[in-house]
């Protein structure tokens, strides 16, 4: 709202830019979400913290052990066989100190794991009463995960006039700002896999 706010930031001037760019025709309002929306995107959110905490444990354990001379792959599975094996080897030369904070942060790394397996069941037994993500899902490479995504997004497509226009509002469509400027690409929303959903936001508003 800031192209429409031409005071200081206060609430009085914000609900009047709010106001003021909702009177003009070629401002898009954006879809009302449910209750039962709102529910299941506190659940998406919830799932995308998680995994950037556990992502970041991993990074983080994984970068403590070249200090030391150990050295694992890339990836959660290799962490996740490798781990125990270089707190068993008692032959490793690591200190005790280090091993005993390893193991914490391991332990902790697990139940973060534990964690985001949870959320991600209950993602999946949410999405089975939801009409929108069963028709979604049916689409070959649409998981739970960027089906919840999807449907949170767009809904039942009623806010949309066209496959285009649903397209553009998830980023698969080119931008341009003037017919001289050479037309781009959206970056892709970082919640769901976009380069997914090319077949499916037509389909939603048929």
């Amino acid at each position: 709202m800031r192209l429409r706010d031409f005071k200081q930031k206060t609430d009085k001037n914000d609900a009047l830019a709010i106001d003021t760019a909702a009177s003009l025709e070629h401002i898009h309002s954006v879809r009302v979400q449910s209750v039962d929306d709102q529910a299941m995107q506190g659940m998406e959110r919830g799932r995308n913290l998680a995994l950037t905490h556990q992502i970041a444990q991993s990074n983080h354990i994984r970068g403590l052990l070249p200090e030391l001379g150990g050295i694992l792959p890339r990836g959660l599975t290799s962490l996740r066989e490798g781990i125990p094996f270089v707190l068993e080897d008692a032959e490793n030369g690591l200190p005790d100190q280090f091993r005993a904070v390893l193991l914490r942060l391991w332990e902790h790394l697990l139940i973060q794991i534990e964690h985001l397996d949870d959320l991600a069941k209950q993602i999946e037994m949410a999405i089975e009463d939801n009409d929108v993500c069963q028709k979604l899902i049916k689409f070959e490479g649409i998981g739970p995960i960027e089906t919840l995504g999807l449907a949170l997004r767009l809904g039942k497509g009623e806010n949309f006039s066209s496959g285009r226009c649903a397209s553009a509002s998830i980023g698969l469509t080119p931008k341009q700002q003037h017919s001289r400027i050479k037309a781009r690409r959206w970056a892709a929303l970082s919640r769901i896999h976009m380069a997914k959903f090319g077949p499916t936001a037509s389909y939603l508003t048929r």
